[in-house]
Parts: structure tokens; C-alpha cells; sequence
């Protein structure tokens, strides 16, 4: 019996491993809309972004100043980048918390974005559970672990959040200070400065942004993000597409590397069973 249930205990560690697995691999940022000319980029390669690309971790978006982009993260969070902004998708995961349960596993998402400059709004709807939302600045960062609206904005000499529904969490290097909606908190220099905001834009993002998260999350698992993607090609009505994949280039022929010698066919690499 009690062999039985080490058994269980592994198996049921394993289904979980297998599951975060899964779903790290699959956590996107599926773009819904975009408006004028906004690019993306990673370390190995960059282009124009359309409507229906599905973008993992560490993709840098970039807009001009007559460009916005729309994005409905698969962990259940919408984002919108604003005109002339650079952010990094630096961290998208969906994990398994615990061991599983007969009926669910309990999932955590973790988004981190890293705002270079510009401004974001984000808008996390109530129906989001077990989200860690953080968007670093040169000057601090700003959490969000729960249903918010906000926005984040950053230049070379300050950065800014402003909380539109909810609240935020603000961090700069020596001070911490919970931002109520509402208001808005300033970030230069370590000092955090809170004052009275106006939030219409925030609340119109977010009133705009939670029906078509309510549209793709309606009958879907957060946990399955493939569902997740293929409900929000449904809603915008385009095919989810990835950014294409790195390829190397042929070999030219007549420049091929010859073979080492094969110490086990007398010298003669051809004829290596290897």
C-alpha cells in the first residue's frame, strides 16, 4: 500500500512537470489589432507585425508615432502599446503550483513586461485568477496580482502608473507604495511622488479589452493555452500565426567539411557504421 502511494506521489509530480512544460512552451502574446506600422524583434531575427501573430517571451514590439498594437496575453491579460513605445516581452508563463488535483491543477501566470520607453495600458479582467503581472522601468516597477486596469508610462528622466480600476503595487529602489484607482504615482530617482490622476483612457481600454477577453476565455481552460490561441483566431477572426523561425543556410556545394578518418573501416570514413 505504501508503495502504492509513492507511486501516485511520482506519477501525479510528473503529470505536473509535463503540464508547466506544456504550457510554458505555449504562452503567447497573440496581437488582435494594430494600427499603422509597429515591428517586432528578437535576437535572431525582426519584421512588420499583423494582425493574428503570436508572439513568445523575450520579443521586443516597437511602434512610431501614429502606430498602436493590441495584444491578449494567454494568460488572461489584454495590452495595448501606445504610439513611439519599445517593450519587451521578457517573461510569459503558465505553471503548474502544487501537485494536481482529481479535477484541476492549479495554474499560475506569470507576465513580465520591460517597458524601454513610451506607455502601456494594461487591463487584467476580473475573471483572471493566480496572475503575477509586473512591468519593469528604469525607475521601478510596478505589480499587479490581481484584477487592475493601468497604465505605465516611461521617458529618459521619469516613469509613471496610473490606476485606472483596482489597485497597483509600485516598487522604486528604497520605497513601496500601493496606488489606489484613481491615482497615480511618479517614479524618479528612487522617490515615488502620489497624486490624483485622470483615468478616462484606462477605463475605456479596459471596457473595450474585457469583452473580447470574455469572448476568448468564456468556455476555455486557461491552463490549455493552445485552446487559448485558437479562441482568440476565432474572435479577431484571422489564423494565429508565429513569427518565422531562424534558418540556417545550406552548405554551398563543393564546400563541404570531408569526414574524419574512421579508425574502425581502415581509415575510410564512407563506410562507417557510426
Amino acid at each position: 500500500m505504501k508503495r502504492n502511494n509513492i507511486l501516485v506521489i511520482m506519477f501525479s509530480i510528473i503529470l505536473a512537470s509535463n503540464v508547466a512544460n506544456a504550457a510554458d512552451y505555449l504562452a503567447r502574446a497573440v496581437i488582435t489589432d494594430v494600427r499603422g506600422i509597429a515591428t517586432y524583434s528578437s535576437k535572431m531575427q525582426s519584421g512588420t507585425i499583423a494582425k493574428g501573430l503570436a508572439l513568445p517571451q523575450s520579443y521586443t514590439v516597437q511602434t512610431k508615432k501614429d502606430s498602436t498594437v493590441d495584444m491578449i496575453l494567454t494568460s488572461g491579460a489584454a495590452v495595448r502599446v501606445m504610439p513611439n513605445s519599445i517593450v519587451v516581452i521578457d517573461t510569459l508563463d503558465i505553471i503548474s503550483e502544487g501537485l494536481p488535483t482529481k479535477d484541476s491543477i492549479n495554474i499560475l501566470k506569470r507576465v513580465v513586461l520591460d517597458l524601454k520607453k513610451g506607455m502601456i495600458m494594461v487591463n487584467i479582467p476580473t475573471q483572471t485568477k493566480n496572475i503575477n503581472f509586473k512591468v519593469n522601468t528604469k525607475f521601478g516597477t510596478v505589480i499587479a496580482d490581481k484584477p487592475a486596469a493601468f497604465e505605465v508610462m516611461a521617458t529618459a528622466t521619469t516613469a509613471e502608473a496610473k490606476s485606472g480600476i483596482g489597485e497597483i503595487d509600485v516598487t522604486s529602489r528604497t520605497k513601496t507604495s500601493t496606488v489606489p484607482s484613481g491615482q497615480s504615482v511618479i517614479m524618479m530617482d528612487g522617490d515615488l511622488q502620489l497624486r490624483a490622476a485622470v483615468t478616462t483612457g484606462i477605463a475605456t481600454f479596459a471596457s473595450t479589452s474585457s469583452k473580447t477577453l470574455s469572448d476568448v476565455f468564456a468556455s476555455v481552460n486557461p491552463s490549455q493555452t493552445q485552446d487559448v490561441i485558437d479562441s482568440i483566431s476565432s474572435v479577431i477572426n484571422t489564423p494565429t500565426v508565429e513569427p518565422p523561425t531562424e534558418r540556417r543556410r545550406p552548405t554551398p556545394k563543393g564546400t563541404e567539411q570531408p569526414l574524419p578518418p574512421d579508425p574502425i573501416n581502415n581509415g575510410d570514413p564512407s563506410q562507417s557504421t557510426l
